[in-house]
């Protein structure tokens, strides 16, 4: 009785998981798109390295707090749930897809954050 308890709290979390995911993935996709442009208007001006520097360096913490959060994510993701039986299949195959598509859109972000 008590792996079912587990179980639930592991729905739980991945629920709570993917809402963060929800508010921080447009926000890098913003991030990323913005750097971009930037990058392009100093292209043109002719301080396009020096203006892609300096947003990197400006970024450069948040990136970095970013990447810690999502790689705390992805561990938490990535720990096995032990002790199946039949009972618990159909929860279980629900709880594993949720943490194969909470893997895919942390992978995305983090590719986002190498862009940047």
């Amino acid at each position: 009785m008590q792996n079912i308890g587990k179980f639930s709290d592991n729905s739980r979390i991945n629920i709570v998981i993917e809402n963060i995911l929800d508010e921080l993935c447009p926000f890098l996709e913003e991030q990323a798109r913005e750097i971009s442009e930037l990058t392009a208007i100093g292209k043109a001006l002719g301080t396009g390295k020096d203006i892609r520097a300096l947003l990197k360096m400006i970024l450069l913490p948040m990136r970095f707090r970013i990447l810690w959060i999502l790689t705390r994510l992805r561990n938490r993701q990535n720990v096995c749930m032990i002790d199946i039986d039949k009972k618990r299949k159909m929860h279980l195959k629900k709880s594993w897809e949720s943490k194969k598509r909470i893997l895919i859109r942390i992978n995305k972000m983090q590719k986002l954050l190498n862009l940047m």
